[in-house]
């Protein structure tokens, strides 16, 4: 089936702000509540009055890298049901002392929840570390094994480029090919 991406730009240097759950100490952090509404409350039903698209969880994804990945389970964890498929690359995790991990333990994504979970390698120990806390953190939380991908980029950084690589991989699993339609 085709889909549909919307692109949405961050802040640029207030992306800090717009992505980050919590203050974490800085002035100005904390800011996604208001980039959650955004989302939710404006660009998905622009999304669907504009292009007829399909509204339920099983068809409506997100994602983002970096912060992006970070306020991407944020939402989901914040808002279960609404995204059913989160593409999740190189998060940073390491945000507020972990809180991501803190808030998914207590509000937990909605079991059926497709995801793409990815870092690169060369991102230092802790960054990998991290991601491999999300992804054990996720295994106990969805309802089969197979609704995580979880990858470790060999030769992947913290970086537009390694995320560009790996994107076709994550859109494949996120959106596999739909078999078995009735023929004629």
């Amino acid at each position: 089936d085709p889909i549909v991406i919307a692109g949405i730009d961050h802040a640029q240097a207030n992306r800090i702000a717009e992505f980050t759950p919590t203050s974490g100490g800085r002035q100005n952090a904390g800011q996604a509540r208001a980039y959650v509404d955004m989302i939710i409350g404006e660009a998905l039903p622009l999304l669907r009055a504009d292009y007829a698209l399909r509204i339920d969880a099983a068809s409506t994804g997100l994602g983002g890298s970096s912060l992006g990945g970070l306020v991407t389970l944020y939402i989901a964890a914040m808002h279960p049901g609404v995204f059913g498929r989160l593409l999740v690359m190189s998060p940073s995790v390491w945000w507020d002392r972990r809180v991501i991990l803190r808030l998914l333990r207590r509000r937990p994504i909605d079991p059926a929840t497709r995801i793409w979970l990815d870092i690169g390698l060369n991102e230092g120990a802790r960054t990998v570390a991290d991601a491999r806390r999300v992804r054990d953190a996720l295994r106990g939380l969805l309802e089969s094994p197979e609704m995580l991908h979880y990858e470790e980029d060999p030769d992947g950084d913290h970086s537009e480029r390694a995320w560009a690589d790996r994107f076709g991989n994550a859109l494949a699993f996120l959106y596999p090919p739909t078999h078995g339609l009735a023929e004629g």
